[in-house]
Order: structure tokens, then sequence, then C-alpha cells
């Protein structure tokens, strides 16, 4: 049964109760681990929301994890911008962003939450897929102007594949645990390093 006024809610109603199944649910994913699954009754309780509020939004729990994900990865760039734009060499600038994106798998917090979301997906190989994907593209994108004002020769591919070492940095923490990928001056030292290397023509 919808609640009364649920059918027909202003905007800025639609956007909290999404912001809120949102909070809500990786709340629950989080608490749950990946030990007990999180069902929509679950979420929807939690959230004081009904089912058909729920559904509005989401076609099932894998699209609201998906979202999670992706709510997840807007944080993580507007955080990693924010320690950017506190430096002002293009190195200090790239560091900055290294040691920012590894804090989010050596983070003991943030690293089970991203464990906990991605074991309560039926999904998660998609999803993680999609989220590596958007990653990739996110500190490519970040990576780009720096590595430009450092002089590297073709900046973008070079971004591209700083990025891709990094991300395999933070799979490496988050599902390895492998000490030495969880030091950012190593990887910084090795990611600036490689980016400076001259690019074989043949």
């Amino acid at each position: 049964m919808a609640e009364i006024g649920e059918l027909d809610q202003p905007e800025d109603v639609e956007q909290a109760q999404v912001r809120r199944l949102l909070d809500v649910g990786l709340t629950l994913l989080i608490d749950r681990g990946t030990s007990e699954a999180v069902r929509v009754a679950d979420i929807v309780a939690a959230a004081g929301l009904s089912n058909r509020a729920f559904y509005r939004y989401f076609a099932s729990k894998d699209d609201l994890v998906a979202a999670i994900v992706a709510d997840g990865m807007r944080r993580a760039e507007s955080y990693l911008r924010h320690l950017m734009d506190r430096e002002t060499s293009p190195e200090g600038r790239l560091r900055a962003m290294i040691a920012g994106f590894l804090r989010q798998a050596t983070d003991p917090v943030i690293g089970a939450a991203t464990r906990a979301v991605l074991a309560q997906s039926e999904r998660s190989r998609d999803i993680a897929g999609s989220a590596a994907r958007t990653s990739l593209d996110m500190i490519a994108g970040l990576a780009t102007d720096p590595l430009a004002a450092l002089g590297v020769e073709h900046p973008r591919d070079k971004a591209r594949l700083l990025a891709i070492t990094l991300s395999g940095a933070v799979q490496d923490v988050l599902w390895g645990r492998h000490e030495r990928s969880s030091r950012p001056q190593e990887v910084a030292a090795y990611c600036l390093a490689g980016v400076r290397a001259p690019v074989d023509a043949r």
C-alpha cells in the first residue's frame, strides 16, 4: 500500500529518499559484512520507507549496490581533487592523488566497506568491473594535466598507464593485503619513474 503522498513526490523529497536508501543500504551492507545477506525488506525497514518507494528508484538490490558503488566513486573523486588542489607543483599533485587513492584501500573502514558491498551483490563481478573502468577513467583524467605540466610525453597515454598501475596496487591491498602495495611513497616513486620513461616508437 502506498504511503500518503508517495505517488507524486516533489523532486527534493525524491532526492532525499534516494539519499536515504543509499546511506542506509551502505550501513547495512557494512554491518552485515560478508556473512549475512541484506534483503530489500531490511533496507526499506531501516530507511522508514515502503517497498513501493524502493522500487520507484531501484529495480533490485543489485541496482542499489551499483548506485552505492557509483556514489562512492563520486565521493572519492571529490576527495582526490581536494587533496590535489592543496598542492602547487605538478609532482605534488600526483603524489597527493596517489596517496589519497591508496588510502581508500588501506583505511580499514573503507576497505572493509568495499569488500562487504561487493560480497552482497549477486552481480558483484559486473559491478566491480564497472567500478574498475570508472576508476581508471577517473585516475587517468586527474593525472593527465599534471603529467602534461611535468613535460611528460604523451600525457594521456601515460595517465592511463599510471591509472592501471595504481588500480592494481589498490586491488592488491583490498584482496591480497600485501604490505608493499600499500606504501604510498613507494607506489608514487614507481608510478612517477614509469611515466617519465621514454616511449619506444617501434
